[in-house]
């Protein structure tokens, strides 16, 4: 019963806060495609990242602040470009493999790499703050004629992953010495599930499709606080980056309350 009376008492004051301020929501749905940039490829080679992707898939939340209560001075020319966007980022289906001029030589360490092969499933949830280069009011008005608001963004997302590493020469598991020397040091593996935290900056623009739907494209880098979300922390100079990961997606973003606020019940 006090659960019960906690969340009623938690959706109270946020439906209260939501009505005492205008405060415009959107909803969106973004899917494109994400490549890593890990322990697997050669830092200094574009061609090795672009060959490393996954699908993604993104909904978000959006809230704008160009018409909450007159009383906050809502005509300042800070709110009136600003908007904080909540997001739920799924990247799926990446498969690694080394590339680099060492994969191709015919050594023992070669013919290892060769051999080795990964994969990393991701979910990540944050927040981002997006600045528009045209005031919102101005472009979301049913009757503007801008059509094209660019953006830039930067946040902070949570990031649970899941990475695995198999042998073509065996498992690994078993006899260590099928994958190359450097990752057979005690903590040069991190396999499995585990979490990071990654800072994102990116860019992007909107297209005003009706006056209740956005058409969107953007370009995001995250930069995770860790080097194991590939599974590989090597301590060596060739990797000693943290990883990386870039999204590219389209989306579409819906209106939900541009003339009145938005009521929970």
């Amino acid at each position: 019963m006090r659960k019960y009376f906690v969340s009623i008492l938690l959706l109270t004051l946020v439906q209260s806060a939501i009505s005492s301020q205008h405060l415009t929501h959107e909803i969106g749905l973004h899917a494109g495609s994400a490549m890593v940039q890990g322990d697997y490829q050669n830092n200094y080679d574009l061609n090795s990242i672009t060959r490393v992707s996954g699908i993604s898939v993104s909904l978000t939340h959006t809230v704008h602040f160009f018409n909450r209560n007159l009383r906050w001075n809502a005509n300042h020319f800070l709110w009136d470009h600003i908007a904080l966007r909540s997001e739920l980022n799924i990247v799926s289906g990446i498969s690694l493999e080394h590339q680099g001029r060492y994969v191709t030589q015919n050594s023992e360490q070669g013919i290892k790499l060769r051999a080795m092969r990964g994969s990393l499933n991701l979910i990540s949830f944050g927040l981002q703050l997006e600045y528009f280069v045209r005031p919102l009011g101005d472009y979301l008005h049913h009757s503007s004629n801008i059509k094209l608001n660019p953006y830039f963004l930067a946040g902070i997302h949570y990031n649970m992953y899941n990475n695995d590493l198999t042998s073509s020469l065996g498992d690994w598991q078993q006899d260590i010495s099928v994958i190359p020397d450097k990752w057979q040091a005690p903590g040069a593996l991190d396999i499995g599930p585990g979490s990071a935290l990654s800072a994102t900056l990116g860019f992007g623009t909107r297209y005003k499709f009706s006056d209740d739907l956005d058409l969107n494209f953007q370009l995001s880098s995250k930069y995770f606080f860790s080097d194991s979300v590939d599974g590989l922390n090597a301590p060596s100079t060739e990797n000693r980056f943290n990883d990386f990961l870039a999204n590219t997606q389209f989306g579409i973003i819906y209106h939900l309350n541009l003339s009145r606020p938005l009521r929970l019940f």
